[in-house]
């Protein structure tokens, strides 16, 4: 929530004269749909010549809404539901309106909002525009025409009739309190919104978003109005509006509305760009489905995107996406977007355009589509690439290797823009930074730095009104952490508990616990390791069945010369307590015990040492996240955003692990090793085992097989024995690697099912090694002060273990390099995202900069122009 704020304060700080919309697509869609009805069922189909020589421009704030901040257009379903920006978003932009109104700075270029400027003579207006007599008969949507199966029209049919009375409680509501307090006729009408009853998710990140689309009869138009005998504005369904009273106070609120062009209507809009929600297009989401991808949800706003368009009717259409739509379905999603623009009349190109070629230090390759209405507009080219941009290993889908938008390196106007162009002012911060605030180290270092610096251009808001509008915007979490001090404070009196609280909060939550507890010194009593939390034998022995099985199966992870008298049971509840275990560096902790010694005691000591390392860990993050809390920041520093995604501990610690070296990534981490193939160990994980060349197609044929065999005849047998049976199988890794990844269409399940994940087929339920070394391999796991592996399994898995490069896990950038890709939120885990000189992900701030494109041409020019 922080990051959606601050990004929504300092747009709006920086652009007060944009409108920002902060609902879903499908719900701005039917605002547009109803609002040019209700226009016409009130002024007619020829109201745009009554407001001839007034329509000028974009979106105004002149004539209508002067009770919202400039900038701010939610009109959505989100507002008022947890969960979603639309609140928030208008939440900040009035602190911060009110903040600058406040400190009396001049905003220069800014047409003040005065009440008694000169308007236009709306009653003149009106009275040219035919009489309309009222009658509320269609203000209730028209049952849907339904074609389908009877089922289809069933579920249907009962849905609309389920939103026509949602609808027609919402009209008893707003008539109830009218008659209660007495109210008279509709006075003024102020602003509008668009409300709805649809289904909506309940749970998970896209909480109370749509989940199955928006229809026309479950959404209406709601008025804000102010009644005879009321000073207080309230919203009411547009049904009570249709009145002979109140016919004149909408026709004077939507001239102003139309005047100002504050919801575009057809033949306003002369470009309209968008890029439809690229996450299951993306190659980077392994669980995005495959095929039938336009039928995915998340995949459905490609066609709102569309209507849109042809509701609008713009000049011009541009359309943003990933290049993966030219791969995923044979290129579906490309080629019905690109159909859909051709039906709609207009002549149309698509394009892959990357950014490093136009002065941005980050490669970001994307598909354009680029639109003009046929017969009308001409259709614009592509721009020259102007800058050299360096390879960063991504290339062309070589489904559209045509629609690249390249020239030879030689007809570009400037060198390339590296990260060391952007990066080498600012001031160092650690991980746990707190501050939204900073000031730079240095003066600019590259004319692309005096640049980055500029002070705004003429007309624009103050860097000081900025400075005053983004602080007020994001106050409620920069008071977040004092608010926290103050409550600890109250619980913990002492400094001590304050640090133990800061430090454990930091710590990663999901790896297990290796606390000594009663309980585990109970089980080390009777032979169990003290760091284990699985019960002792006896504890777990009831006579089931399952529990004989379970054994057996745990009793496969250790050596067979362990299973022989005494120190063969100490071994058996060793391996059920590794199996028990479900994070993998726990298990491997416990089996790492179990190879250092048979004692029971010196295993207890051993897990003390540990749990006083991630004591003496917590202590010591604490108390550098109570300093930085400490620190205070002077209101008006300049540097804004500053601040990088908080890593937790452990995730930390690996990337102090990772050398500050060009290229650098989990490969270089203690103990790792790198085979000829690419693929690496890190000594609690190995390299796969795979099957040799020229041998896939005997494995296709054993799948086969396997798919056909009934559920009687598989149960008894591995699928994986069965697939690989007589089948040459090789490993870089030295030792003899890891049993191999279940092959893709087995069981007729695809490369993304949970059934080929690592989880699954490496979990000890599946009988996988555990430990922190092989015999043959030089690898060697090290550990962590928090108790966990300092190089994770997933690095060692991840793209079959040949991640590298912009993918490398915990890869560091480098000053003479570039991005391959900013995104949203900057973890390390699959991504080069590591800073150069410090042990963090790339800032706010950073990635900022690494968005904006320098084409602003040799240092002369730029100087000039500064």
């Amino acid at each position: 929530n922080d990051i959606n704020q601050s990004a929504c304060a300092t747009y709006n700080c920086n652009a007060p004269e944009a409108h920002v919309f902060c609902q879903g697509l499908e719900e701005l869609l039917q605002l547009f749909i109803k609002w040019n009805s209700e226009v016409e069922r009130y002024l007619g189909k020829e109201w745009r010549t009554k407001l001839e020589g007034i329509l000028q421009g974009g979106p105004q704030h002149k004539y209508s809404r002067r009770h919202v901040p400039k900038g701010v257009a939610c009109w959505g379903t989100t507002v008022g539901k947890e969960g979603t920006s639309a609140d928030v978003f208008l939440e900040a932009a009035i602190r911060g309106d009110e903040a600058v109104k406040a400190s009396g700075l001049e905003e220069s270029g800014l047409e003040a909002d005065d009440p008694e400027a000169h308007e236009p003579d709306w009653d003149a207006i009106i009275s040219t525009l035919q009489e309309v007599r009222p009658t509320a008969d269609d203000a209730l949507p028209s049952p849907p025409v339904v074609e389908g199966s009877d089922m289809e029209k069933k579920a249907i049919e009962k849905a609309y009739e389920k939103a026509i009375e949602v609808q027609k409680q919402r009209i008893a509501e707003c008539r109830q309190r009218v008659e209660e307090l007495e109210l008279g006729k509709v006075v003024e009408v102020r602003d509008v919104r668009i409300t709805d009853c649809a289904v909506r998710v309940k749970h998970g990140s896209s909480r109370n978003q749509l989940d199955e689309g928006l229809t026309d009869y479950e959404c209406w138009l709601e008025f804000e109005v102010r009644r005879e005998g009321s000073t207080e504005w309230e919203w009411e369904h547009q049904f009570l509006l249709w009145r002979k009273d109140a016919v004149l106070p909408m026709r004077h609120f939507m001239l102003r509305m139309l005047a100002d062009r504050t919801i575009p209507m057809p033949g306003d809009v002369g470009l309209l760009t968008g890029g439809p929600p690229c996450q299951n297009v993306s190659g980077l989401n392994r669980q995005a489905p495959q095929k039938q991808i336009l039928n995915d949800p998340k995949n459905r706003l490609v066609t709102s995107y569309v209507r849109i368009t042809e509701f609008l009717k713009p000049k011009y259409l541009l359309m943003e996406q990933v290049c993966d739509v030219f791969k995923k379905a044979g290129g579906l999603y490309a080629r019905y977007a690109l159909q859909q623009m051709v039906q709609m009349g207009y002549q149309c190109r698509a394009g892959i355009c990357t950014a490093g070629n136009y002065g941005s230090p980050q490669g970001r390759r994307r598909a354009l589509f680029w639109g003009a209405l046929s017969g009308q507009e001409q259709l614009p080219a592509f721009p020259a690439p102007t800058h050299v941009c360096k390879d960063f290993n991504q290339p062309f889908p070589s489904q559209a290797a045509g629609c690249a938008v390249e020239i030879p390196d030689s007809d570009r106007k400037y060198e390339m823009v590296v990260l060391g162009d952007v990066l080498t002012d600012l001031p160092e911060i650690s991980n746990f930074e707190e501050s939204d605030r900073a000031e730079y180290s240095r003066p600019p270092q590259y004319i692309t730095q005096e640049f980055l610096r500029r002070f705004p251009t003429k007309g624009g808001r103050s860097l000081a009104a900025r400075c005053i509008y983004a602080d007020a915007a994001m106050a409620p979490w920069q008071n977040l952490y004092q608010k926290l001090q103050d409550v600890t404070d109250g619980l913990l009196a002492e400094e001590d508990g304050k640090i133990l609280g800061l430090g454990n909060s930091v710590l990663c939550k999901n790896k297990g616990t290796n606390k000594t507890s009663q309980k585990k010194k109970e089980s080390s009593k009777k032979g169990m390791p003290a760091a284990t939390p699985a019960a002792s034998a006896a504890e777990k022995a009831d006579g089931s069945d399952d529990d004989d099985e379970a054994q057996q199966d745990a009793a496969d992870l250790v050596d067979e010369d362990d299973l022989d008298g005494n120190a063969g049971e100490e071994a058996k509840e060793l391996a059920t307590a590794i199996n028990e275990q479900k994070n993998f560096a726990r298990q491997t902790w416990l089996s790492h015990l179990h190879h250092l010694t048979k004692d029971a005691e010196e295993r207890e000591v051993l897990s003390l040492m540990q749990d006083s390392e991630e004591l003496s860990t917590i202590w010591m993050l604490g108390k550098h996240r109570l300093t930085l809390l400490a620190a205070k920041m002077a209101a008006n520093a300049r540097l804004r955003d500053h601040r990088t995604l908080l890593c937790n501990a452990d995730d930390f610690g690996r990337m102090c692990a990772v050398p500050r070296l060009k290229g650098a990534n989990f490969r270089n981490m203690p103990g790792a090793v790198t085979h000829t193939d690419n693929t690496n160990c890190v000594g609690s994980w190995h390299a796969g085992t795979k099957c040799m060349p020229g041998q896939q197609e005997e494995v296709n044929k054993q799948i086969s097989k396997w798919n056909k065999l009934s559920p009687t005849e598989a149960a008894n047998m591995d699928p994986i024995k069965f697939v690989y049976k007589n089948i040459s199988m090789q490993s870089a890794c030295p030792a003899g690697g890891m049993p191999p990844k279940p092959p893709k269409g087995l069981n007729l399940r695809s490369g993304n099912d949970k059934s080929m994940r690592v989880d699954h087929y490496g979990s000890t339920a599946q009988g996988a090694w555990r430990g922190t070394s092989k015999d043959g391999c030089p690898s060697q796991a090290f550990w962590m002060s928090t108790g966990d592996l300092v190089c994770p399994r997933w690095c060692c898995t991840y793209k079959q273990g040949q991640c590298n490069g912009r993918h490398g896990c915990f890869g560091r950038v480098w000053y003479d390099d570039i991005q391959p890709t900013v995104v949203t939120r900057a973890e390390p885990h699959n991504l080069q995202l590591i800073h150069p000189a410090q042990d963090r992900v790339l800032s706010i701030r950073e990635n900022a900069r690494c968005q904006v494109s320098l084409c602003c041409g040799t240092g002369a020019e730029i100087v000039s122009e500064l």
